[in-house]
């Protein structure tokens, strides 16, 4: 690998207690060619399974997009020298804030012991850049990178580089603080797009008065601007309360978490104001969530929620989406909403309760699988274009209620607006987020692109011929490369067709959802299935390689190779990337990286490509060209399926 010239900054650092094995550091240095701190060590042991400390703690080596990771500065058969820290993907600049400007650092290392504990001071080069203003960007105390030790916000606040609160650490922001993110509106870094990840407890507090801010930095901010704030395995001791969160990508992500939510305003977010993935359990109240792209609240995959006095409204898809999961839904008003009010889909279950539901297209949809909609003679169903819940009578309990559906919410917080957005994310005239990229950069060309008029394409696969996709609403359609012309078409018999690959005989398909595979004819006739690998992490993309099923996880980074009846035979783990898959005759391709990432058969990372547009769902190669189906806009019914030919892969 070639690298380009260091040309090194040298820290004040200075050695402060001696090697206890062989290894020890000799220079911590930042190089500002490549923007990465370099580990100098006298020796270089045999690599795998180090751990590093920075002032006595243990940080990740291995932090993803945004995050520090540490890997050799060079191949080890080539002589490596030391460590690079920076981030992926590799090798990206290491983001202002992510490692103390100042401080100690050491390595564990297998069957070595320790190095010695080594004093650096990187604050005139790594954290030179670090100001207390920028212009366009607001101002305030920056900050970025990962807390190690509980650690309290207030006033203003400049997030410069991604947030990371650990397991066992607890961020507390206290009222009336501004947290601003510092915007980015390009697309060839999808770190620069900077986030909040919460593993620890997060206890955002404000009150009526002094509410708590999440928002961009920009002078002119706009959706998108950030990526969101994002709780995963957090405590339950997590709260949100009297917040506001706008202009991201999303503004609460939440996976297995069940954080305290109340009085909050969630708006003007690219896609959905509160989305709920996997296990999470809270409870929303007195939440107002207005004018986001896609769903106002969705949840995903086994989750029970209850949402009660909340105001949603002018959602561009559904006001709360509910998929295989439970909700309770109590005395809110959903208005406005492109789709439906509530929708419930892929075995998914729904109470509605003294609820007012008006002036959306539906009232309440169903959509695949056997939903249940349970809705009591109280709720107030008006001035939708369907006022009838479109569900099957199988699918509709009635119950009874004492509470009465409410002609408006008191909310104790005012709908704080120094400022509009004029629109819901999504729309094709005002929004000036950037969903599609341009057609032609150092990495990929963009030869071909169909799928007009399908809407979100979940899948798609090459069988020699002609390409196939499956959409939202479970059609599978065999399409002409060309033209895009419908050359067969079937209903798929599963809720989710979230990755699809062909043997030569027949179609895979792999059921998000179910959690199985599905074997079937090119006709949509099923032959055989078998349950995935990982039945609680779930799976997401499936190729053939011409000996083995590959099945993509979708919560760990692990592609399965199993054979046709389901036995498994390896496991390949990923360095990065994951969420669609396909494999090219000699390596496989995954979204990741700079936007779709090439990785060997072993798993390492070969270099990327940028994507087509913002989100990457499946994958598929042809012989010559890469397939790629990509989100856009969920809500365009625009051509999705894009055929790329492969330039410069970046690394």
């Amino acid at each position: 690998m070639t690298l380009r010239k260091v040309l090194v900054a040298c820290a004040v650092a200075a050695v402060i207690s001696a090697a206890a094995a062989g290894t020890e550091i000799l220079s911590v240095e930042w190089d500002p060619g490549l923007g990465v701190i370099v580990v100098r060590l006298d020796a270089f042991p045999s690599w795998g399974g180090w751990r590093m400390l920075v002032d006595g703690a243990e940080i990740t080596m291995e932090g993803g997009d945004g995050y520090p990771v540490v890997r050799p500065n060079a191949p080890l058969d080539e002589g490596a020298t030391g460590l690079f820290i920076g981030t992926t993907p590799w090798v990206g600049p290491l983001p202002s804030g992510a490692l103390p400007c100042a401080g100690t650092i050491q390595f564990d290392i297998p069957h070595e012991g320790r190095t010695n504990t080594f004093a650096y001071d990187l604050s005139t080069s790594y954290c030179s850049g670090i100001a207390s203003e920028s212009a366009g960007t607001g101002s305030g105390r920056p900050v970025g990178g990962a807390i190690h030790a509980d650690t309290t916000w207030q006033g203003e606040i400049l997030v410069t580089g991604s947030v990371f609160v650990p397991s066992g650490v607890t961020l507390t922001i206290l009222p009336g603080t501004t947290v601003r993110f510092t915007p980015y509106r390009g697309y060839t870094d999808p770190s620069g797009r900077l986030s909040m990840r919460v593993e620890g407890t997060l206890k955002a507090v404000g009150t009526a008065t002094a509410p708590i801010w999440f928002t961009s930095a920009a002078d002119d901010p706009m959706n998108g601007d950030w990526s969101m704030l994002r709780l995963v395995d957090a405590s339950p001791a997590s709260e949100i309360r009297f917040a506001i969160l706008e202009f991201a990508q999303q503004g609460l992500n939440l996976w297995n978490s069940s954080p305290a939510i109340a009085d909050v305003i969630v708006r003007w977010n690219n896609w959905e104001g509160i989305y709920l993935e996997s296990y999470c359990k809270p409870t929303i109240e007195r939440a107002r969530i207005y004018q986001n792209g896609y769903n106002g609240i969705a949840m995903e995959q086994f989750n029970g929620a209850t949402v009660r006095d909340c105001y949603i409204a002018d959602s561009g898809t559904h006001g709360i989406h509910v998929d295989a999961s439970n909700a309770s839904i109590e005395t809110c008003i959903l208005e406005g909403n492109a789709a439906a009010g509530v929708s419930v889909d892929d075995h998914g279950k729904v109470t509605v309760e003294a609820c007012v539901i008006r002036g959306n297209e539906s009232a309440i949809g169903c959509g695949e699988g056997q939903n249940e909609l349970h809705l009591d003679g109280s709720s107030i169903l008006t001035g939708n274009t369907y006022d009838t819940p479109r569900c099957q009578p199988s699918q509709r309990f009635p119950i009874q209620s004492k509470k009465t559906a409410p002609s408006s919410i008191a909310f104790p917080m005012p709908d704080y607006r120094p400022y509009e957005l004029g629109y819901t994310p999504g729309n094709r005239r005002l929004d000036r987020y950037p969903y599609v990229y341009p057609l032609v950069d150092e990495t990929r060309r963009v030869v071909g692109a169909i799928g007009d008029g399908l809407g979100l394409t979940w899948s798609v696969a090459w069988d020699g011929v002609a390409i196939w996709t499956a959409t939202l609403w479970g059609n599978v359609y065999r399409l002409d490369p060309a033209t895009g012309a419908v050359l067969t078409q079937w209903q798929y018999p599963g809720p989710q067709a979230w990755g699809m690959t062909y043997d030569g005989e027949h179609l895979w398909i792999n059921d998000f959802a179910e959690k199985r595979i599905y074997e079937m004819t090119t006709d949509g006739r099923v032959v055989s299935s078998f349950a995935i690998p990982d039945t609680q992490g779930g799976a997401k993309g499936i190729a053939w390689d011409g000996e083995a099923l590959c099945i993509m996880g979708w919560t760990s980074p692990t592609i399965y190779r199993v054979t046709r009846r389901g036995v498994e035979l390896n496991r390949i783990p990923l360095q990065e990337g994951g969420g669609g898959l396909a494999w090219d005759g000699s390596a496989f391709w995954v979204p990741g990286g700079l936007g779709i990432l090439r990785v060997s058969a072993q798993g390492e990372p070969l270099g990327a490509i940028h994507a087509c547009s913002e989100g990457t769902w499946d994958l598929a190669w042809d012989g010559r060209f890469l397939w790629a189906t990509q989100r856009t806009n969920e809500n365009w019914f625009d051509e999705k399926l894009f055929r790329i030919e492969i330039g410069k892969l970046l690394r």
